[in-house]
């Protein structure tokens, strides 16, 4: 199953009564805008903040990475890929950027944590671009930690960026997925004068810092 059918099932195996009628409402039939933008801020109410305990299967969900983040998340990421799967390309790209722009911090969370899987993901670059300049660090580290996104679709610059932001605010490296077949020569020029700098300020360096200081550039 993909990772829209996978999502159907756990939810519908979740909810009951008033909530599996709003599940159904949201995700079948001829697509609605609002009842969609209610349903996707109200999963919280519906599916709660208890955390999700079993991974999704099978290559089509690599990047989901769903286990042990809320279900209300993994809900909205499936009301996301129900409603690209029933509106036409141009809709669907404004609808995504819209739940971006207009969700709380929950919300913009679970959209990018959702690009990889969303149909035309190249095109949703704006949107993760976005999380990556976001002064909230959740929103940052869902486009960067256990995210496949910036790897397979950012501009080495935009990524470097993000790598860098991830050490000023100490965000694992490890947590950046792809790191080691995007590392270039600007990046590690960048994390060492980082490291000088820190140095200079009598600062110390992490593990990730140093890691990243002596690696040789990629050819």
């Amino acid at each position: 199953m993909g990772p829209w059918e996978q999502i159907d099932a756990r939810v519908r195996a979740r909810v009951r009564d008033a909530a599996a009628t709003w599940w159904d409402e949201a995700t079948a039939g001829p697509f609605e805008r609002e009842r969609f933008l209610a349903a996707f801020s109200g999963a919280g109410r519906r599916l709660g903040r208890e955390c999700v305990a079993e991974p999704l299967r099978g290559p089509a969900a690599e990047g989901l990475g769903v286990q042990a983040r809320p279900w209300a998340e993994l809900g909205r990421i499936g009301l996301l890929l129900s409603m690209a799967a029933r509106v036409p390309e141009p809709q669907h790209l404004a609808i995504v950027d819209e739940t971006y722009r207009t969700g709380d911090l929950s919300e913009k969370q679970a959209v990018l944590r959702a690009l990889c899987v969303l149909p035309h993901p190249a095109r949703l670059l704006g949107v993760a671009a976005e999380g990556a300049r976001a002064n909230a660090m959740a929103v940052v580290e869902a486009i960067t930690c256990d995210n496949p996104y910036p790897a397979r679709f950012f501009p080495a610059d935009a990524f470097n960026q993000l790598v860098m932001k991830a050490l000023f605010n100490a965000l694992p490296l490890g947590g950046i997925v792809g790191l080691s077949t995007r590392l270039d020569a600007d990046l590690i020029r960048m994390a060492r004068d980082y490291g000088r700098e820190r140095r200079a300020a009598g600062r110390p360096i992490s593990a990730d810092l140093a890691w990243l200081e002596g690696e040789t550039a990629a050819s």
